[in-house]
């Protein structure tokens, strides 16, 4: 259903403001932000599985994240090395 609203909705833009956008859909807001990326130019993305949302997560750096701004990219890195050294783990360089 959601790739057909989102077919439908291109096609409205289109023919009647004579736009062109992209659309992502996934379960969610953030995950339908990174789908509609995917999208670009003028085109449907659509993340149908839990291995869709793994593999698109996996492959978009932290800084690209909506809010992934420099200073949260630095400080969530120190707080995940810090983590692993919590857990006995070696920490990476951040």
């Amino acid at each position: 259903m959601g790739v057909r609203l989102a077919q439908a909705i291109r096609g409205a833009a289109s023919s009647e403001l004579g736009l062109r956008i992209s659309i992502g859909v996934a379960p969610n807001k953030l995950l339908a932000k990174l789908s509609s990326r995917k999208a670009k130019p003028d085109g449907v993305h659509v993340l149908e599985s839990s291995a869709a949302v793994e593999a698109l997560l996996q492959a978009t750096p932290a800084a690209r994240l909506p809010g992934g701004r420099y200073r949260t990219v630095e400080v969530t890195r120190v707080w995940v090395a810090v983590m692993r050294m919590g857990e006995g783990g070696v920490a990476a360089a951040p």
